[in-house]
């Protein structure tokens, strides 16, 4: 049998990305502390991981954010700010689909971030995960840790405190699984066949497929 030929393999890339914020609202100018990432290719972690924190430019952390993340105001006041972490952040991920759990929140607060910066908004196709949540349990809660907990994944002390990375780690394994569950899709288009588009991804994204072939 001839051996597989390296130019007609796949490789199927995401990085699942997450950040954590001052407060829950743009409009209230709340501003994003931390952003994470980590990079699935062919459906298994690569190690390869983005992580930050951010100085929210005087703007103090709610107590109730604390409470979630457990990120101190002196935890972000000397950090980089969201201009110099951004390009870093875009640099490494390329142009892979960016999977987001509740992406409208992140995105949101991201390209908030870029309009006060002159910087141009986040050009990477946004899948956001609840979608596809949402698709394999119509009508049940697809909170990250319920979603978690349906496939064996809930973790009790990150629920306790969920920074960016946390997030990111369970997220991508929790992706991972819902692709299986979505019966092996041979492409990421298979994940909106007969679906609607996310409110945050254009239609021609939505249908369009991400894998690409190995150079």
């Amino acid at each position: 049998m001839p051996a597989s030929d390296p130019q007609n393999q796949t490789v199927e890339r995401f990085w699942i990305a997450d950040t954590e914020t001052t407060g829950l609202s743009v409009e209230d100018g709340d501003r994003i502390i931390e952003l994470g990432a980590v990079e699935v290719v062919n459906r298994v972690r690569t190690g390869r991981t983005f992580h930050s924190y951010i100085n929210p430019e005087g703007r103090r952390i709610s107590y109730g954010s604390f409470e979630a993340h457990g990120i101190h105001d002196t935890v972000v006041q000397d950090a980089p700010l969201f201009g110099e972490v951004y390009p870093k952040f875009c640099h490494m991920v390329g142009d892979a689909p960016l999977v987001i759990h509740n992406a409208p929140f992140d995105v949101g607060f991201i390209n908030d971030a870029c309009r006060r910066d002159g910087l141009p908004p986040l050009p990477n196709p946004i899948i956001n995960s609840i979608d596809t949540a949402s698709l394999i349990w119509p009508g049940r809660t697809v909170n990250l840790d319920a979603v978690a907990g349906r496939l064996g994944l809930y973790d009790p002390e990150r629920a306790k405190k969920h920074d960016a990375i946390k997030d990111c780690t369970l997220l991508a394994e929790v992706w991972i699984r819902m692709l299986a569950l979505r019966e092996n899709p041979q492409s990421q288009n298979d994940l909106f066949a007969g679906s609607q588009a996310s409110k945050i991804t254009s239609p021609a994204v939505a249908v369009r497929g991400w894998s690409t072939k190995l150079l």
